[in-house]
């Protein structure tokens, strides 16, 4: 996006926060990951939170971007 947010399209936006949603999935099977590997019970459950807040950031992005899909 090369443009202020108010000046975008909604597909544009519902793009980007696709995007972003993508991101956050990706970034939460790691955290996912790390929590599965982590031999420290207050390590396991400090990654597995962070999968679980990425996880839903990145159902919010997505039921944003399918917001603005309706809204074009």
């Amino acid at each position: 996006m090369n443009h202020s947010i108010t000046e975008a399209p909604p597909e544009e936006i519902a793009t980007e926060l696709y995007q972003i949603g993508s991101r956050l999935r990706i970034l939460s099977e790691f955290s996912r990951n790390q929590a599965l590997r982590a031999q420290a019970q207050e390590r396991r459950v400090e990654f597995f939170n962070g999968y679980a807040l990425l996880l839903e950031a990145s159902k919010i992005c997505d039921a944003l971007g399918l917001g603005f899909l309706e809204i074009a």
